[in-house]
């Protein structure tokens, strides 16, 4: 309250105020706090992730007021597992957020972003913001700004060795407009079949079947036309995602060669043979040792070979190398660090369509070196950390530093990590693996972990305020070896290999005499689903055939890995 002297107040000429003399200036103290008015998820740089969710507030917030602000972002399924980082606000009205997501998806979904009030959201009247929910349902509410994007392509670009028979798999980053037709949505050269689609994974994943095989030894190009194509939601594909929407694969060969034209010829046939040269038999080898593997063939025919080892008496095997030319005459191979009598280590020859022409193998000695077996005496890889009979888990321990916690914004001591370690945090159930440039690859779900894991004991506690101070990676993949995957909306198996610059690769089963061959009977109960946006981390690899070497007694089947997750 205010109260003015009417006759103390006067204008420039010395009039004085008369019509009262008792003047009164009510002013009203600023009690509203600011609140989030617009919101929206982003795809900036056009990868299927949402990675930045732009907020407007109703008034300024202070700059001030900076400092850990309690976002939590999360997701049942469409996104994956989310991490947000906390905003400092800059006196506007206007703050980008950035999370992290492990799912691509550019639709809202099932997103929610919850802010949890505390004294770093505050305008100039240091009223404080509430705590807030948003959704695609609240109000505000969230609402999409990023546009879809092709994630993957099956077949793959630049794949080869293509069933002739082989649907066309589009996997997009968010629910699809399901129409889809030849010369409008997409076209394919040279054109000798006609098309029909289907729409699966909600409307994730388009599938487009032919009516005729394709021809063999036939390289193809698909094109889609991104003006054509639209989301669910209208929004008009964009092709600088991770697939451009172009791309070729070639057909594989369809079976052997003849001889053509009429009359008598004489074939002259000379039998194929391959002999491991180097290392030989009764050698004995040390673990970890770097020996060159060379061969010598001769005969007709030889396109590739392969290398393989078993310990034990050839009755499982471990690749080694695959699909390496037979011309190279030689290999390089890291001996495994262990301790193996009698460990045979076999070559196979193929022709060009893979077929197996002859194999030869050699008994060698393999011994483990020192250092192996002190490490293997070591501990797991939760070695440095704490275990605590209370919590029942493995602790890290402190590293006398302190940062505040993404999620609620308090100060925590950070947690010293080791690599190789498996981490996780109380404010999150999402488990990382950490590597040795101190990345944190976030898995997938409980199968995932379990084919690199076999106890939650493995994991080490982290504080909240440790993520921050690890670089968040791409996702973990299943460990290669131990499970068959495939998609729901796809009925192909596939199995998990890792060439030489440790690229996973997959590699299609193309009929059950070849799973039943490799894995047995039983080759199913291998089998796991993968969400259709993680086999876009994947490279395509050879077809699997019924001379692959594989080794199922690492494998774990899909009872094996739930009896594990309990």
């Amino acid at each position: 309250m205010l109260d003015v002297d009417a006759l103390a107040v006067t204008d420039m000429a010395t009039n004085t105020n008369l019509v009262d003399l008792n003047n009164t200036v009510t002013e009203t103290a600023d009690t509203t706090a600011p609140t989030i008015t617009a919101i929206e998820v982003q795809d900036t740089d056009f990868d299927g992730i949402i990675e930045t969710i732009a907020l407007t507030f109703s008034e300024p917030i202070l700059t001030a007021s900076a400092g850990a602000n309690g976002f939590d972002v999360t997701s049942a399924a469409n996104h994956g597992t989310c991490t947000a980082e906390s905003i400092t606000p800059n006196s506007t009205t206007s703050r980008n957020l950035t999370v992290t997501c492990t799912s691509a998806y550019t639709a809202v979904g099932d997103m929610n972003v919850v802010l949890t009030a505390n004294a770093g959201m505050r305008d100039i009247a240091l009223n404080q913001i509430a705590t807030v929910t948003l959704t695609s349902a609240s109000s505000p509410a969230i609402t999409d700004a990023a546009d879809p994007v092709l994630m993957s392509t099956s077949p793959a670009s630049a794949g080869t060795s293509v069933a002739t028979d082989a649907d066309v798999i589009l996997t997009f980053s968010e629910p699809m407009n399901t129409t889809f037709a030849e010369g409008t949505e997409f076209a394919q050269t040279p054109d000798a079949t006609t098309w029909s689609s289907v729409a699966s994974s909600s409307n994730k994943v388009i599938t487009l079947s032919h009516s005729n095989d394709f021809n063999c030894n036939t390289s193809y190009t698909m094109v889609l036309d991104e003006a054509e194509i639209a989301s669910a939601a209208a929004e008009a594909l964009l092709t600088t995602g991770p697939e451009d929407g172009t791309w070729s694969f070639t057909i594989r060969s369809c079976g052997g060669s003849g001889s053509g034209g009429g009359g008598s010829s004489t074939v002259t046939s000379t039998t194929a043979v391959i002999t491991l040269s180097n290392p030989d038999d009764g050698d004995s080898l040390d673990g970890g040792e770097d020996v060159t593997v060379t061969w010598s063939t001769s005969g007709s025919g030889h396109d590739t070979i392969s290398l393989a080892y078993s310990t034990n008496a050839g009755l499982t095997y471990s690749e080694i190398a695959y699909n390496v030319d037979e011309d190279d005459g030689s290999y390089a191979w890291t001996v495994p660090d262990i301790d193996a009598t009698d460990a045979i280590l076999k070559i196979t020859s193929y022709d060009s369509g893979k077929g197996t022409l002859d194999t030869d193998t050699v008994t060698i000695d393999i011994v483990a070196s020192s250092a192996s077996n002190e490490e293997a005496d070591a501990g797991t890889t939760t070695e440095g950390a704490e275990w605590s009979d209370n919590d029942e888990h493995y602790n890290a321990p402190g590293s006398g530093e302190y940062g505040a916690s993404p999620f609620d914004g308090s100060e925590q001591e950070i947690s010293e990590v080791s690599a190789g370690w498996f981490i996780r945090t109380n404010g999150s159930s999402s488990v990382y693996y950490v590597d040795e440039n101190h990345e944190r690859f976030v898995f997938w779900d409980t199968n995932t972990f379990f084919t690199w894991s076999d106890s939650w004991d493995d994991i080490v506690w982290v504080t909240d305020a440790t993520l921050p101070t690890l670089t968040l990676g791409d996702v973990m993949l299943p460990q290669p070896g131990v499970t068959l995957v495939k998609i729901q909306s796809d009925p192909k198996v596939y199995a998990i290999d890792v060439d030489s610059d440790g690229n996973y690769l997959l590699r299609w089963i193309p009929t059950e005499e070849i799973a039943i061959t490799l894995y047995g009977e039983s080759w199913a109960d291998y089998v796991i689903d993968l969400d259709s946006t993680v086999f876009s981390k994947f490279e395509t690899g050879e077809d699997m055939s019924e001379s692959d070497d594989v080794d199922t007694s690492i494998m774990k089947t899909r009872v094996e890995l739930a009896e594990l997750a309990q």
